[in-house]
């Protein structure tokens, strides 16, 4: 009787040790979820400011690409006028002499 007891006991005792365990897993398997999707989330946001970044350069890249042809624009405007002073400098010592 006494063996039979102590089985029990032996019995009952791994049984509250594995509900131990498993309550433990479980919080361990709540807490990772709950960080999986604090992860998820900071994914999100990282990819919607990323994609936010990615508009502002295409945006900055484009103004780039206005400011180079209208400075090479004024650049070529610049040295026509700056021929025809030249020209124009040229005609007036001519009609001097």
């Amino acid at each position: 009787m006494a063996d039979v007891q102590r089985e029990a006991e032996d019995e009952r005792r791994a049984k509250d040790e594995a509900t131990e365990q498993m309550s433990g897993v479980e919080r361990r398997v709540t807490s990772i979820s709950e960080e999986l999707e604090d992860v998820r989330g900071e994914l999100e946001s990282a990819d919607r400011a990323r994609k936010a970044a990615d508009a502002k350069l295409n945006e900055a890249q484009e103004q780039i690409t206005d400011l180079t042809s209208s400075v090479n624009s004024l650049t070529n405007a610049k040295r026509k006028l700056e021929n025809d002073v030249v020209a124009l400098q040229v005609l007036r010592a001519i009609s001097v002499m």
